[in-house]
């Protein structure tokens, strides 16, 4: 199924008036992956840069929750490293940011987006889809060690509810323009 722009955003705002950064967050991570909210991905650029943030950084969560930093990478996720990077940013989660500066760093011009040719049932090792030294993987689950996920005292969450709280007027007529 197709959708529309407009027609995905509105799925993605919660459908009562009266509702806060927390409510549109929880509301967004539970429709997102629904199949008729699945397309915004493929038009994701146009998505205002809130709503947008909000998908990249429950995108990340997930993924690193399910499989990983080199799931992140090398699921479609990963095909938005930058702008994942640009959301830790925005939302000031800057440690976060900075690890996954330095991950980007160390994977230039390593292909993780590519077809892998994998026989059905058939496990190997990620070093091995992948032309990458063990040296090399192995700075990249340090780093990776020190995201938020694997840490008490830091939640993207939070920062991504206080950038939205402290933006959210400019939000609340982004989203008022959307769903006209």
């Amino acid at each position: 199924m197709i959708s529309t722009l407009n027609h995905v955003i509105k799925l993605l705002i919660p459908p009562h008036n009266n509702f806060s950064a927390t409510d549109l967050v929880e509301h967004m991570g539970s429709v997102i992956y629904g199949e008729e909210a699945s397309s915004i991905r493929d038009i994701i650029y146009e998505v205002p840069e809130s709503l947008r943030t909000i998908i990249l950084l429950i995108d990340f969560d997930t993924e690193l929750s399910m499989n990983g930093v080199f799931g992140f990478l090398e699921n479609a996720t990963g095909k938005y490293l930058n702008e994942t990077i640009a959301a830790l940013k925005l939302i000031r989660a800057e440690e976060d940011s900075s690890i996954m500066e330095g991950i980007r760093g160390l994977i230039e011009g390593i292909n993780f987006n590519g077809k892998i040719k994998l026989e059905q049932y058939q496990v190997t090792p990620f070093e091995e889809r992948h032309d990458i030294n063990k040296r090399l993987l192995e700075r990249i689950k340090e780093l990776a060690d020190g995201l938020y996920i694997y840490s008490i005292d830091r939640d993207i969450f939070e920062y991504l509810i206080g950038y939205l709280s402290d933006n959210w007027i400019v939000l609340l007529q982004e989203l008022k323009d959307v769903r006209k």
